[in-house]
């Protein structure tokens, strides 16, 4: 969506594939907030092309948290926004503010359930992406894509390269082993646009050809396979790992795959 769109139609404010929830997530020790982390899907674009720097309306979310004094280290997570602006790119920073007041009243508001935390494990994947003939990309590092994850119990996180589009994000979503799954986009190495095929079709700047999109056709399917790859793997190692109760005469014996 683009700001010289404006007003926005609500019909195009609805558009699919979008994300529009707000994920909250609060480490507590006690009653006592330790950090809350909000993850929510859309470009930090209002004051894009600004002549000063600006922590756009994931810093004004932050300032909003920890004014309150109350949810401890504030963090945001961005989604996969590849294809997500907000209606108002360029408009200022009275935008910016007015976008992270709101994410931050959400985030506070909401009411969460507890997580079994004794199983905390991590993963990590690389894998070398196919770049297009016609582009001259002389480093074939700058497309070797980095994947991480981080399970809670029934809750992971996947950290994902480049500027992946909503689509894929909700692919993987729906696909993940775990009860609940939050995928972050622009949350490893700097790979350009991964439109998907659809977008391919459509055209548009995300598309390229450009230093910002180089990759092949098809490289979304490739990045959320991997993903799940990475997911399924943390889900095994999890599963392999619940403590199994032997009996042996007297003795319980506890032991761990």
């Amino acid at each position: 969506m683009s700001d010289s769109m404006q007003p926005i139609s609500n019909e195009l404010m609805q558009k699919q594939p979008i994300d529009h929830r707000v994920h909250t997530i609060r480490f507590r020790n006690g009653d006592k907030t330790l950090a809350t982390v909000v993850q929510a899907v859309c470009h930090p674009v209002h004051e894009m092309c600004a002549s000063h720097v600006s922590a756009e309306f994931p810093g004004e979310l932050c300032a909003v948290l920890e004014a309150s004094g109350k949810n401890g280290l504030p963090l945001f997570l961005n989604g996969a926004a590849g294809d997500i602006n907000p209606p108002t790119v360029s408009m200022g920073a009275a935008y910016a503010r007015k976008h992270g007041e709101a994410l931050a009243k959400i985030a506070t508001q909401q009411e969460g359930t507890g997580i079994d935390d004794s199983e905390v494990r991590s993963g990590y994947k690389e894998w070398q992406l196919p770049i297009r003939p016609e582009m001259s990309v002389m480093n074939r590092a700058d497309a070797m894509a980095r994947f991480n994850a981080i399970s809670l119990g029934q809750l992971a996180i996947v950290f994902l390269p480049g500027e992946v589009f909503t689509e894929t994000a909700l692919a993987i979503e729906k696909a993940s082993p775990f009860a609940q799954t939050v995928v972050v986009g622009f949350g490893e190495n700097s790979i350009g646009y991964i439109p998907t095929e659809r977008a391919f079709d459509e055209g548009g700047y995300e598309t390229g050809p450009g230093k910002w999109s180089f990759l092949q056709k098809g490289v979304d399917k490739i990045v959320a396979a991997k993903a799940l790859e990475l997911l399924g793997e943390l889900h095994d190692e999890q599963c392999g790992s619940v403590a199994v109760i032997e009996k042996n005469q007297d003795q319980v014996i506890h032991t761990k795959k």
